[in-house]
């Protein structure tokens, strides 16, 4: 009996363990299925998310892609409007230089321009005066007339018409004396 009762209480300890191996093994097999059930699900969420990714790094690239044609286009433009901002510069300095120039030159006519406006403005001065005196000579009557007879038409041409007689001088100074000039003798006709 010895024997029988050590293989029952074998059997029942090793029916024992194996029921309590059985229980712990089906735990780890829940606790796997549930680990794997999550893993499952974590991989459709990073499937879904990386395919978002995707379709976001596609749409970048495009928009990467435009971009650079954009910037390339942009370049060749700035490089046709820096050559053309050289080329306006340099027309730029040229007018500028021109101006100076032109500058220069209207100062310089200005300066002559005030020579010239002096020069007539004294040549004018002097001429005025000269006339002036021209007109107070031309307004005086003339010695010669007092010698000429005013109805003979030299006379008239030489001293217009017959003036009133001038004034006779008071006391002729004998140093003052002018002599009388012969008078012509009239035309005969």
């Amino acid at each position: 009996m010895k024997v029988a009762a050590l293989v029952i209480a074998t059997s029942i300890l090793t029916s024992v363990s194996l029921a309590v191996f059985i229980y712990m093994k089906k735990a780890d097999e829940v606790s796997i299925n549930k680990k794997a059930a999550f893993m499952d699900i974590k991989v459709r969420v990073t499937r879904d998310v990386l395919g978002e990714y995707q379709s976001d790094a596609e749409k970048l690239q495009k928009n990467l892609e435009a971009g650079t044609k954009e910037v390339e286009a942009l370049n060749t433009a700035l490089k046709a409007a820096e050559t053309e901002a050289k080329e306006k510069k340099t027309e730029l300095e040229n007018c500028l230089g021109n101006m100076k120039k032109m500058n220069e030159e209207i100062a310089a006519n200005e300066k002559e321009k005030k020579n010239i406006q002096d020069q007539f403005q004294k040549l004018k001065a002097t001429w005025t005066k000269e006339i002036d005196g021209l007109k107070k000579e031309l307004g005086k009557r003339r010695k010669v007339c007092d010698f000429v007879k005013s109805d003979s038409v030299e006379g008239k041409k030489l001293c217009g018409d017959p003036l009133p007689a001038p004034p006779k001088p008071e006391a002729a100074k004998p140093a003052e004396a002018v002599p009388e000039a012969p008078k012509p003798q009239p035309e005969s006709r």
